[in-house]
């Protein structure tokens, strides 16, 4: 039957560690580590018997007739059409030719000697989260302000089904859990910060900051249980040819995508008056697999009164 409100949520864990070590005022190591992991379960509408108002599972014409398989096409045996009475297929006349070990049943197939009573997928998310960044951040005794850091994180996520069935598969098992497929995020960064104050003649000192990042991008994408995503035998009869639910991923679409970028900033701000304050930015960032983007920025943020500022990018 249908269930509603909010997804059910079990093996639910978080585990986030932080950690600094100050070596001086300013002189500091530091980072954290993070693990995640959940298991999600969420249902689909339920798919009635009586093939009402869902095709290619019960019934292809609305709920008049059953949906048959002809599970040997090439001999002379040819599927009885059935009527559907009283929105029930496993009462209708002639059902009981092709089920229950009938005259009829290792020639012909349908959906409700499997499922009887109609289905609902439960489909669900096996989640994993992982990170950890490290860092040091220290300034000179000039003034010059760095932080180095790393950090290398996994976002992964495994699809399930259970309680559904490949229709076009009389062998499809609705007690099984198929899997049509899963996704992994993966990244590495670096990055290298600075900043550094001196007297232009302003209202305020200038600071001028830069910085360099690497960052490392993978996709990683693995294909489902073949029942989630190859047409059965029936498929070319009307049953759907994939897991109910959504189609698996194929081989074809399982790979592992990897991108490299590298970028470097520039940036200057200062108050010009007592009042006014500009900023310049520059971005330059090479990609990998299509090439440079540069991107800049300008700033100014002029004080009306000490309560009301007015800014604009």
């Amino acid at each position: 039957a249908q269930t509603w409100g909010r997804p059910d949520i079990s093996d639910n864990i978080k585990f986030l560690l932080n950690i600094e070590k100050s070596f001086s005022e300013e002189a500091k190591l530091y980072g954290y580590a993070n693990y995640a992991t959940k298991l999600v379960d969420t249902v689909f509408y339920y798919r009635p018997p009586n093939g009402v108002d869902r095709s290619a599972r019960y019934s292809n014409d609305g709920g008049e007739t059953i949906l048959i398989g002809d599970l040997n096409p090439d001999n002379d045996i040819q599927c009885p059409t059935i009527d559907i009475v009283n929105y029930d297929p496993l009462t209708s006349p002639g059902f009981d030719l092709i089920s229950n070990n009938g005259p009829l049943d290792a020639e012909c197939f349908a959906l409700a000697e499997v499922l009887p009573d109609g289905f609902t997928p439960v489909f669900s998310g096996d989640l994993k989260d992982t990170g950890i960044l490290f860092g040091y951040k220290d300034q000179t005794d000039k003034g010059l302000k760095y932080d180095l850091s790393f950090y290398s994180g996994a976002s992964a996520v495994e699809f399930l089904f259970m309680n559904s069935i490949n229709p076009s598969n009389p062998n499809s098992d609705p007690n099984s859990v198929i899997s049509p497929g899963a996704n992994k995020q993966k990244e590495l960064n670096f990055n290298l910060d600075g900043s550094f104050p001196f007297k232009v003649g302003l209202h305020s000192e200038m600071v001028l900051s830069a910085g360099v990042e690497w960052r490392r991008e993978e996709f990683i994408v693995t294909a489902g249980d073949p029942d989630s995503y190859t047409p059965g035998v029936l498929a070319a009869q009307g049953f759907r040819s994939s897991v109910d639910g959504f189609s698996g991923l194929t081989p074809a679409a399982a790979g592992r995508y990897q991108r490299d970028n590298t970028a470097v900033y520039f940036e200057a701000e200062a108050d010009f008056t007592e009042k006014l304050i500009l900023q310049a930015a520059l971005r330059m960032e090479n990609f990998d697999d299509f090439g440079t983007t540069t991107n800049y920025k300008f700033g100014i943020l002029y004080k009306l009164t000490p309560e009301t500022h007015l800014r604009s990018t």
